[in-house]
């Protein structure tokens, strides 16, 4: 919602990479003590509240979704539409 390139970027960078992509957060999570992850925690929802908060409603949005298995990022537009869906959902 902030970055939308960077978004597409870091989606493009996970499939692009083997193993799973919550290993960094959890490699992460795990490093910490219970007050330094909840803050962490509390940190990244503010961050995501606010990026919400500020955001415009009629702006398109990247949005990921599955198919045939792989995620695909595509751009809402305002109307909704994700154009045409291939594969299974």
């Amino acid at each position: 919602m902030v970055d939308p390139e960077a978004f597409t970027r870091s989606i493009d960078e996970v499939l692009a990479s083997t193993g799973d992509p919550m290993d960094v957060h959890l490699v992460t999570g795990r490093s910490m003590g219970g007050d330094e992850l909840l803050a962490w925690w509390d940190g990244a929802h503010r961050a995501m509240v606010g990026a919400f908060a500020d955001a415009d409603p009629t702006a398109p949005r990247p949005v990921v979704r599955a198919a045939d298995g792989c995620p695909l990022v595509h751009l809402r537009t305002t109307d909704g539409d994700l154009g045409p869906r291939t594969g299974r959902l």
